[in-house]
């Protein structure tokens, strides 16, 4: 739906106001030189609050290399000896699962994450034939 210039010119003048600037409309006799790009081509002026118009000090530098930050293990609530890097076993498993191996297993199959490769210490007790894969066959 394409607007009239009047109600263009109203619209503009409305945000103008709320924006607390100044507008000046053209009226009847001024004229309007045509704009050098189509508009959807040109870059609109950048919108500055009046709150930043004061400020005297430049924008902070961000470091030009981020670093990781080193984590506790366990500190996302995942034990990460089990499985892959994106996925995670539970240090504690929710109320209502045992403290068993076969109960913690059938927990982790029905969450899809059955059969799962030990990297490291084995804290849970998981994998008890000691193969290296938790909630295998002989588990």
């Amino acid at each position: 739906m394409r607007k009239s210039l009047p109600a263009l010119l109203v619209a503009a003048a409305i945000a103008a106001t709320a924006a607390g600037t100044t507008t000046i409309l053209p009226t009847a006799s001024s004229t309007v030189a045509p704009a050098q790009r189509p508009a959807s081509q040109q870059t609109p002026a950048p919108h500055i609050h009046g709150f930043a118009r004061g400020l005297k000090a430049s924008p902070e530098q961000l470091p030009t290399s981020a670093s990781p930050v080193p984590q506790e293990p366990g500190s996302d609530g995942c034990d990460h000896a089990y499985g892959t890097a994106g996925q995670c076993v539970p240090w504690v498993f929710p109320p209502g699962v045992g403290s068993t191996t076969r109960a913690r297993c059938a927990w982790l199959t029905a969450h899809g994450l059955g059969e799962l490769q030990v990297h490291g210490r084995d804290r849970m007790h998981l994998d008890r034939n000691r193969d290296g894969i938790i909630c295998g066959r002989d588990d």
